[in-house]
């Protein structure tokens, strides 16, 4: 009886290290896939900023 029940608890042992290991590896993911979608947004709204700028600064400058 106390084969069955160490058996078992090893399953369960090993069952919880893969379900924490799978946990970090998603939550290691996601903060990768979260920091670069951040980094290309920041990206993203300096370039369309300058452009903005750019076009608005021509713009002004044709006008005068």
């Amino acid at each position: 009886m106390t084969n069955g029940k160490s058996e078992i608890s090893l399953k369960i042992i090993a069952y919880s290290k893969c379900i924490f290991i799978n946990f970090f590896l998603l939550i290691q993911f996601c903060s990768v896939f979260l920091s670069s979608y951040i980094y290309t947004s920041i990206l993203l709204t300096i370039y369309s900023k300058r452009v903005s700028f750019f076009f608005s600064y021509n713009f002004l400058t044709l006008n005068t």
